[in-house]
């Protein structure tokens, strides 16, 4: 059935708006005048009462499984304290429930966040303080980043982990009798990964519905998750293909590169970048190497010192040389290569692996960096020299706009999550949220990039750095078109003739509001080929 959405603001690009929309099955087939003009008999009708129908947001760079994995996981996101993280865990613990001389993990403790303390107190959470919360249960604690864990004395048993016996790679902070103070940093902690016990089908199945759901509520209609992980694929598959029928937002999959014999096995069953997953929304993305860790963490890596840590300039998570090769190889399998980098070293290093890649200025299968959280602009130049895809996160100014003068100084500050710049010098570049990491809501993360602010707080008053600022429409085309693009599907991402239905009505017109208040637009309905998969 044909549905006509009328008396709307519609969003049809840079400067440009329509009155009226026609859906017709999956595919826009009319706007403004026409669309008014070509309605069938028949045809549902919706008011828009003037507010905003938008493309369908695509967060191009998140975690759906993560978010959902809460569920049977640990949840210490938003304490404000090692003994409210203690107290939080215990209670977190009771609910789940697992059996004696089992591993548990969880995750969102950000010690920055922590009170009562000075700045120059302010530590990680380490093994006595995890054997608090149980002396029975292996503990795990991942930092908000991913890029930092605890864990209690007990899981560094079940990982045989002592003084002589450290793992290769990452840095295991000691204490001061030398052995493992339960902190671990980059990827060290796969040593406490690989114990991991994996989830049950039904678990994956409920994790991901309730992440599914959960995105279409906040207006996503396609989303770019980082959801493989070693060889996770095939419980993830089936779960995506049984649950995305309940829930329908297209899906591109990427997934975390653990070496050549994984790229080897996908491209042995067809997986490659692009194709199709066992169901019609479900598609193949990008395999995810990975340069550095965060600033949060001081696991990035960059050019100079951290100004906090002149002792360390963070931690490669791959050389460049072992990047370089691995990036050709998968390319040459045909995957889009992705490649996580926040520090400016770190980034330094991807790009020069992707620029092997690239033929004259040409990246046809769209390669990218995710983050670029500090890079100066003869660094975003070559990006754009050699078409490379930055895949950012706006939201990242809740935590970071506390840190990051702290960490970099402030003349490295200024060049953090340099937006604007991205924008001047033409890298294509889409947002999203690296959810559960930053609040999943494109709303939010739009109001970040126009206020470069904590917008929980408006802090800074009048932004961080705001020359690298951007206005709305640009924002809006990051989350929407620059996501498609990232995905390789540019038939959305656009509301116009021809395009696919992939739409989002808001209950106000965020284009007249003032900027601070864009994030209180709550979505009234979501679109994904012409269905709704969400409806206050």
């Amino acid at each position: 059935m044909a549905t006509l959405f009328y008396n709307v603001r519609a969003y049809l690009g840079p400067s440009s708006f329509a009155r009226a929309v026609l859906v017709d099955g999956e595919t826009i087939c009319a706007v403004g005048s026409d669309a008014l003009s070509m309605v069938p008999p028949g045809a549902e009708r919706v008011d828009g009462q003037g507010a905003s129908l938008v493309p369908g947001f695509c967060d191009s760079h998140l975690h759906l499984k993560g978010w959902g994995a809460r569920l049977h996981r640990i949840n210490v996101y938003g304490v404000k304290s090692i003994d409210e993280l203690v107290e939080k865990a215990r209670s977190e613990l009771e609910r789940l429930n697992p059996p004696g001389g089992t591993l548990v993990f969880g995750s969102g403790w950000n010690q920055e966040e922590f009170t009562g303390m000075a700045e120059k107190d302010r530590r990680y959470p380490d093994r006595h303080d995890l054997d608090r919360v149980s002396l029975d249960h292996g503990i795990v604690l991942n930092r908000i980043c991913g890029h930092t864990a605890c864990c209690n004395t007990f899981a560094l048993k079940l990982a045989g982990i002592s003084a002589s016996g450290l793992p290769q790679k990452g840095r295991v902070d000691l204490d001061k009798s030398g052995g493992p103070s339960g902190v671990f940093h980059g990827k060290a902690i796969d040593t406490l990964r690989n114990l991991t016990v994996p989830y049950t089908d039904a678990q994956n199945r409920e994790q991901l519905s309730s992440a599914l759901a959960y995105a279409a509520s906040q207006g996503l209609s396609s989303a770019i998750s980082q959801d493989v992980y070693d060889n996770n694929y095939r419980p993830v598959l089936d779960a995506y293909r049984q649950v995305l029928d309940k829930t329908p937002l297209r899906v591109t999959l990427q997934c975390s590169y653990t070496g050549r014999r994984q790229l080897e096995e996908f491209a042995r069953l067809g997986y490659v970048s692009g194709v199709n997953l066992g169901h019609p929304l479900l598609t193949m993305g990008g395999i995810k190497l990975y340069a550095d860790g965060s600033l949060g963490s001081r696991t990035a890596l960059l050019n100079e010192p951290y100004a906090d840590a002149p002792l360390t300039r963070g931690l490669p998570a791959m050389s460049r040389e072992e990047l370089s090769a691995a990036a050709l190889y998968a390319d040459r399998l045909g995957f889009q290569v992705l490649i996580h980098a926040i520090g400016d070293a770190g980034a330094a290093n991807a790009l020069t692996a992707l620029e092997g890649l690239t033929v004259k200025g040409r990246n046809p299968r769209r390669h990218g960096i995710i983050h670029v959280e500090v890079a100066g602009r003869d660094l975003l130049s070559r990006m754009a020299g050699q078409d490379i895809l930055v895949l950012t996160q706006p939201a990242f100014l809740a935590h970071d706009v506390y840190i990051l003068e702290e960490r970099l100084g402030k003349e490295r500050a200024a060049r953090a999550l340099p937006l604007k710049s991205l924008y001047e010098l033409g890298v294509r570049t889409s947002y999203g949220s690296d959810c559960p990491v930053e609040s999943l809501n494109p709303l939010e993360g739009i109001q970040a990039a126009l206020l470069r602010q904590d917008i929980s707080k408006a802090f800074p008053e009048g932004g961080f750095f705001p020359e690298e600022a951007v206005d709305l429409e640009t924002a809006l085309d990051a989350f929407t078109l620059g996501g498609a693009y990232a995905a390789g599907d540019e038939q959305r991402g656009r509301i116009q003739k021809g395009s696919r239905a992939d739409m989002v009505l808001l209950d106000r017109d965020i284009f007249s509001i003032p900027r601070n208040e864009i994030k209180n637009a709550k979505v009234l309905c979501t679109l994904v080929g012409g269905k709704t998969v969400y409806r206050v």
